[in-house]
């Protein structure tokens, strides 16, 4: 995204690496990224739980059986369902603004698995 600013939390290896790659648009050097303490970054830190939280969901229905995942669905209060059609409209609105920032690198099972959970279809 060259016409985004990204902000990454201090990682000195990623730094380290990133130091090495040359990022341009034609002849002309980009600069798109800068490092923040994420402790004083808001954006950051809200990022960093967003990302935890679908790293726990996506290992979650990733190991356990369709038969499984169908009881914890219907086992769920209102409220959690609240949270779950929440979270997929998180997802559907950034998959809206523009299909990169969405990434999947998973089986079709947990693809289907994923969708299964937050929708219940």
């Amino acid at each position: 995204f060259k016409n985004a600013r990204h902000l990454l939390d201090v990682e000195p290896v990623i730094q380290e690496a990133l130091k090495a790659c040359a990022f341009c648009d034609g002849d002309q050097p980009l600069n798109t990224f800068a490092f923040v303490d994420s402790q004083s970054e808001p954006g950051v830190q809200v990022s960093d739980a967003l990302v935890g939280l679908l790293g726990k969901f996506l290992s979650y229905v990733a190991r356990t059986s369709p038969m499984q995942l169908k009881a914890d669905r219907q086992a769920l209060t209102q409220g959690q369902k609240r949270t779950l059609a929440k979270l997929n409209a998180i997802l559907d609105r950034s998959d809206a603004e523009t299909s990169a920032l969405l990434h999947h690198v998973m089986s079709v099972r947990t693809m289907r698995a994923k969708e299964f959970f937050l929708t219940g279809v």
